[in-house]
């Protein structure tokens, strides 16, 4: 698919980690696995919540588009590289401080970066699913190199899935009734909310 080596380095280490590479070849890669205390593992197992959007993509081709615009020496592209590498430090400290609200405000950050780079990262489908979840989250985005693919979400309320999954069903969008987070990774709860949604929508 073209793509780098955060999957396999997200594969490889456990749990929460900070990744970061050098600017040198052959890459060296540095991995610091994130110190989260029981309070904050606890508020972040409320918080997150994924959902799928039902749409699917090839990262292949929303890659080559942003390389493209790198080696075309886009002074716009490379602030924003800059930034999203600020912003993954910023991300590690507030999810290490418990900071819900501040961790969503660098997803949000996040995100906004990322449809920079990549003009094609949001169809209009998963605009209209973060319309539709903005009341309820500090922040979203997709993950990967977007155009479909996982939502992930960090919500103002703890437990919001269910307000989710009936915001999110117009749209298509599945919503994972739980995800945990524990040292060795992420464990997902996949029960559809159709009661709740038919209740809001019927």
């Amino acid at each position: 698919s073209r793509g780098g080596w955060q999957d396999q380095v997200g594969g490889i280490y456990p749990g929460l980690k900070l990744a970061t590479c050098s600017p040198r070849a052959p890459p060296s890669v540095e991995v610091r696995l994130l110190e989260l205390s029981e309070p904050a593992r606890v508020a972040l197992d409320a918080h997150l919540v994924l959902a799928f959007t039902g749409k699917t993509r090839l990262a292949r081709g929303l890659l080559e588009g942003v390389l493209r615009r790198w080696h075309g020496g886009s002074e716009e592209v490379v602030a924003a590289l800059d930034e999203l590498v600020v912003g993954a430090h910023a991300m590690a400290a507030a999810l290490e401080a418990a900071d819900i609200a501040r961790a969503g405000a660098c997803l949000d950050r996040y995100w906004q970066l990322k449809r920079l780079l990549c003009l094609d990262a949001e169809p209009p489908a998963v605009s209209r699913m973060l319309a539709r979840a903005r009341p309820y989250v500090h922040g979203a985005a997709l993950a990967g190199a977007g155009g479909g693919g996982f939502l992930c979400m960090l919500t103002r309320a703890p437990n919001a899935h269910a307000e989710l999954a009936a915001a999110l069903a117009p749209e298509g969008a599945h919503v994972f009734t739980a995800c945990v987070v524990h040292g060795q990774g992420m464990v997902l709860t996949h029960e559809p909310f159709r009661e709740t949604a038919a209740r809001v929508f019927s």
